[in-house]
């Protein structure tokens, strides 16, 4: 019995001292793995390149603003009626239609509150008069009590006045020359705090390249949109040809508060998309050789692409012509 319990005890030691090798399957395989930076290259003969009218524009690092693009809209000038007071923060028309009715009523109200200033002026001096009278016995106490009581009314009538034109809110009305309108920016709360309020904007109308600049009116009314959560910032914007037409909508490009700093950019027209979202250039490598690489576009300013990522400053980019190379890389061009 001793000698089986020791046979027994013999194998054991040797399978603990000897275990098996392992045979778990990989748990992932790379099949023929290619880097980036061995991508493709497309090689064109002196013609074709000719023929494509290649032209490139080199990376550079520039001192571009961090701006953020809002939307906006063309409204008129707004001047302060005199003695309305205090301003009320309401909420700006939201088309021409309502633009119209709200100018009407002001105007009417407007209207009011001077005939109410001539008839105050008038019942004080009829009140005056009346009272120098009585001190120099040719009046009457009577004469001044209906003067004095006339004098309570129109001032009534004037204060009623007032008080309907500031119901109103500060007035439509064309800028001192003629020549330039403001422009209503809804702005999100949330970025209120990041942009800069001071900084000069960047006005693009629709359907055109030009832009115009605006200086921030600080002095413009309190508007808000609650529902949006939006705060209105206005802009003041000169328009000496008069191209742009209240209720227009136009872009706005904001500077963000301490955004300075060079940045790596490449022009935003020799970007390309592939179908996937990732996003690519062409760097000439020689006079007819051209290579992908990639690229992570930070933002656009403008006609540049500001780069997170992307080829070394002095690059070679390639901008008329990165279409048609794309198609002969992938076959369409072929």
């Amino acid at each position: 019995m001793k000698y089986l319990l020791f046979a027994l005890a013999v194998p054991c030691v040797a399978l603990a001292a000897d275990p098996a090798p392992s045979t778990a399957p990989a748990q992932a395989a790379v099949v023929n793995p290619v880097k980036e930076a061995d991508l493709t290259t497309v090689t064109l003969t002196p013609e074709a390149a000719k023929r494509l009218g290649i032209a490139t524009v080199p990376v550079e690092k520039k001192a571009i603003p961090h701006e953020r693009l809002y939307g906006g809209e063309i409204t008129l000038p707004l001047a302060v009626s005199e003695g309305t007071g205090a301003l009320m923060a309401l909420a700006p028309p939201q088309n021409a239609t309502e633009m119209l009715k709200l100018a009407e009523l002001q105007a009417a109200a407007d209207g009011d509150l001077s005939q109410a200033a001539v008839k105050l002026d008038a019942a004080k001096l009829a009140l005056a008069r009346a009272e120098k009278l009585l001190a120099s016995q040719t009046g009457s106490e009577r004469a001044v009590e209906e003067a004095r009581s006339a004098n309570q009314l129109a001032k009534a009538a004037h204060d009623q006045a007032v008080a309907k034109r500031t119901l109103l809110g500060p007035g439509f009305a064309a800028s001192p020359d003629g020549k330039s309108w403001w422009v209503r920016v809804a702005i999100p709360a949330a970025d209120a705090a990041t942009l800069d309020p001071q900084a000069t904007a960047t006005i693009t109308p629709p359907g055109t390249k030009t832009s115009i600049t605006a200086k921030r009116i600080t002095a413009a009314p309190l508007t808000a949109n609650a529902i949006a959560s939006t705060v209105d910032w206005y802009f003041e914007v000169e328009d000496p040809q008069r191209q742009l037409r209240p209720g227009e909508r136009v872009q706005v490009r904001v500077p963000v508060t301490g955004a300075s700093g060079e940045r790596l950019t490449a022009p935003w027209a020799g970007v390309l998309h592939d179908i996937h979202g990732g996003q690519w250039v062409y760097e000439m490598t020689g006079p007819t050789t051209f290579a992908r690489r990639r690229v992570q576009v930070a933002r656009v300013a403008g006609a540049d692409a500001v780069l997170a990522t992307g080829p070394a400053v002095g690059a070679k980019i390639v901008t008329d012509g990165s279409a048609e190379l794309f198609g002969i890389e992938f076959g369409p061009g072929k």
